[in-house]
């Protein structure tokens, strides 16, 4: 069986602003809409592994350090589910951590668990699941499983995003979604979306000054430069922000060895090109296409 990831509603018993810790219910024994049940003893038997490592992620990424958005310090098993305490890197520059924070004062906490399954009850198991079960529609019961990692599903901070994402997700995800669009205002987004839009700036600057450390000649960087500063800028007015160099770079503009002029630009493009300092092009184009591995990566 491969790893299985289950979305549950995040129920806040209680929250402390001050410390930016909270007390959430992570999984319930009530029937997802897989028509499965995750018996909460399921966690048991293994959950000392993950409380070795407790980290709290943010959307089951742990491709950058800021995706660890806190930490689990305690998780008890009860009869109504698995609850835990928890506490948020709030207020430390994070702002994936801060807006996670922000939803579970707001009440909009979501959790996925991602785990192992071991043992299990369905009609092609033995033993079989139970008529019971079977009656309230129950078609698996998972009776033991290792949890690997827990992550709080993060509803995205930029209005726009949030309603793309509305507008394809499905099940419990759209339930969430629906409750945030309506409960979240305005004036209550827009220091986390300020706080985003930062972070994604810096990033981009960070590539984008890593690749022009490549070139020596000062008039190439300046040629580079005013390239990405202008692209940054549309990109900007159109609702695109650019986290990597590459993003630039592609699709567009007299760099690209796709691009095609229009007959009046011809000549134009043509002593521009006389005019450049970028004697190599196919060198140019070839350090631009490691650059962009590098972003995709």
């Amino acid at each position: 069986m491969k790893k299985i990831q289950k979305i549950f509603r995040g129920k806040v018993k209680s929250f402390d602003e001050k410390t930016h810790t909270a007390t959430i219910v992570i999984s319930t024994n009530d029937i997802d809409r897989d028509h499965e049940v995750i018996e909460p003893k399921a966690f048991q038997k293994h959950l000392g592994n993950y409380m070795a490592h407790p980290v709290l992620l943010s959307s089951h990424r742990a491709d950058q350090l800021t995706r660890q958005i806190g930490e689990a310090k305690a998780i008890r098993i009860t009869d109504e589910g698995v609850e835990g305490d928890y506490e948020w890197y709030a207020k430390q520059g994070n702002p994936e951590a801060d807006w996670g924070w922000f939803l579970v004062t707001r009440g909009i906490a979501a959790f996925s668990v991602g785990f192992m399954p071991i043992t299990w009850l369905d009609k092609w198991s033995q033993p079989m699941i139970s008529q019971e079960d079977s009656a309230r529609g129950i078609a698996r019961r998972y009776t033991e499983i290792e949890l690997f990692e827990n992550s709080q599903v993060l509803v995205p901070a930029n209005p726009n995003a949030l309603q793309r994402e509305l507008d394809e997700a499905e099940g419990e995800e759209k339930e969430l979604l629906e409750l945030a669009t309506k409960s979240l205002k305005a004036e209550e987004v827009e220091p986390f979306k300020q706080a985003e839009e930062q972070a994604e700036k810096k990033r981009y600057e960070e590539s984008r000054d890593k690749f022009l450390a490549w070139f020596k000649d000062p008039a190439v960087k300046a040629e580079l430069q005013k390239i990405f500063d202008d692209r940054l800028e549309e990109a900007v007015k159109d609702l695109k922000p650019a986290k990597h160099y590459s993003e630039l770079l592609l699709g567009g503009g007299g760099l690209d060895p796709n691009h095609a002029s229009t007959k009046g630009q011809e000549n134009d493009d043509e002593d521009e090109e006389e005019q450049s300092p970028i004697q190599n092009k196919d060198a140019f184009l070839g350090a631009i296409r490691a650059g962009i591995q590098e972003g995709i990566r």
